[in-house]
């Protein structure tokens, strides 16, 4: 069986796809040590001087392992991120929830911003992140992952967001009001 599509729904379907982003949930860009009792995929960006396990990182993109701060990379012009359901109310992000900031200048580090619309599809690519090669959706108001990578998923199952947490597995038809972001 063959399938075919249309150029207009090529085009169409391109056209929802965004940038590539680093991280899925950044959170804060205000602190200069690294917060306790974080949950695997929280990302920062390390206000200079950057002490302690972020020591050198000032600027950089710094994700939680879940065991170890991962360097993600130095910041650029153009980068892409997502920022989390919760993010930190005073820092660059904070009034942002789960829309896409862009570095639009790195010295000192300024993003622009532009929420997320119904089918927008985003691949996470951050080096050595913890979401690193999965594709999400944004689907009623929630990113939901598509597939790929291990450390959300198994690539095959769809994974619903919780409110201010990350992945737990869902099905299909399966979402409760306040369940996801």
């Amino acid at each position: 069986m063959s399938v075919q599509l249309s150029r207009q729904q090529i085009d169409k379907d391109y056209a929802l796809d965004r940038a590539p982003a680093l991280v899925l949930s950044v959170i804060d860009d205000t602190l200069t040590t690294p917060p306790g009792g974080q949950t695997a995929g929280n990302a920062y960006v390390p206000k200079s001087p950057a002490q302690g396990a972020w020591t050198g990182l000032s600027g950089h993109l710094v994700e939680w392992s879940g065991s170890a701060w991962v360097d993600i990379k130095t910041l650029a012009v153009d980068d892409h991120l997502l920022v989390s359901p919760t993010p930190e109310g005073s820092s660059s992000f904070g009034g942002h929830a789960k829309e896409e900031a862009r570095v639009t200048a790195t010295s000192p580090l300024t993003y622009s911003f532009s929420a997320p619309v119904e089918g927008d599809r985003v691949l996470i690519d951050g080096d050595g992140g913890y979401y690193e090669n999965t594709e999400w959706t944004y689907d009623q108001g929630a990113w939901v992952q598509l597939g790929g990578g291990t450390a959300a998923g198994d690539g095959n199952s769809v994974y619903y967001l919780a409110q201010g947490s990350f992945p737990v597995l869902g099905t299909e038809g399966t979402r409760t009001t306040g369940s996801f972001w």
